[in-house]
């Protein structure tokens, strides 16, 4: 996993997060869902880790909730 240099430590550190958790509950083929729902899983485990963190990440996550919703529909 390679997370851009780009980012604040924040945002990576959130984006580092939702890739773990993308390789652990996605790993198996079996585990797989749309892509729509996979990125819920991996956003709503990284929004978790975060606010247990005590980051206000919300701003970061509503956009992919937004646009994952509309697919999930």
């Amino acid at each position: 996993i390679v997370v851009s240099d780009t980012l604040s430590d924040l945002q990576a550190l959130k984006t580092l997060i939702h890739e773990v958790a993308h390789s652990l509950l996605h790993a198996n083929e079996a585990d797989r869902h749309s892509r729509a729902q996979n990125e819920v899983e991996a956003e709503s485990v990284a929004f978790v880790v975060m606010a247990r963190l005590g980051a206000r990440t919300s701003s970061m996550s509503s956009s992919v909730f937004k646009r994952t919703a509309v697919t999930l529909g």
